[in-house]
């Protein structure tokens, strides 16, 4: 998956009228679904321990 985006502008098409030297971006939008982090996987496990401990008791 991309990390980054390169645009590279060529041509406005409005380079000889007031203000034509310049460009404008706007209304990006970048979906993705990121990836958990180990907190949330743990809240996903509900504090339970993986390898839980016997009882200290037993005979």
């Amino acid at each position: 998956m991309a990390d980054r985006v390169r645009l590279t502008v060529t041509d406005n098409f409005a380079a000889e009228l007031v203000g034509g030297d310049r460009v404008g971006l706007s209304e990006f939008r970048f979906v993705a679904v990121p990836e958990p982090s180990s907190v949330s996987l743990l809240g996903l496990a509900g504090g339970v321990p993986a390898f839980p401990q016997a009882p200290l008791d037993q005979k």
